[in-house]
């Protein structure tokens, strides 16, 4: 009796480890799958964000300790961009531009149908 116990045991020991093995395996594959697929908003992310530098020279713009809120419209409007369609979605967002011990960042929040920047808030747009 107890050699039969033994059996099932290692059976459904070796049947869990398969089903975790196959789960950590998908998820993984998701995760490729998603890093693929968010690296062009990502990019996009960064070169609005060197944009936005430029804008803020060009116009005379400059912080002391403070943010100051650019829209990705006013970019497009201004011919700084040329579009807001990243694989035939369309975006909206907005930089933020904060000035903090005299070091300027840029951080870009972008709004697609397909990709959302995590922290992004749309009455921020208002």
């Amino acid at each position: 009796m107890n050699s039969i116990d033994l059996k099932k045991m290692r059976m459904i020991s070796i049947l869990w480890g398969l089903v975790l093995f196959g789960i950590v395996v998908v998820l993984t594959i998701f995760g490729f799958i998603y890093k693929k697929q968010s690296k062009i908003y990502q990019e996009f992310e960064q070169n609005v964000s060197d944009i936005a530098k430029d804008y803020m020279e060009k116009k005379g713009i400059y912080l002391e300790n403070e943010t100051f809120l650019i829209s990705i419209q006013d970019l497009l409007e201004e011919n700084f961009i040329e579009s807001v369609e990243i694989n035939e979605n369309v975006c909206n967002g907005y930089i933020i531009a904060t000035n903090k011990d005299s070091v300027d960042s840029f951080k870009t929040y972008i709004d697609c149908v397909k990709y959302k920047t995590r922290g992004y808030d749309k009455s921020k747009l208002s």
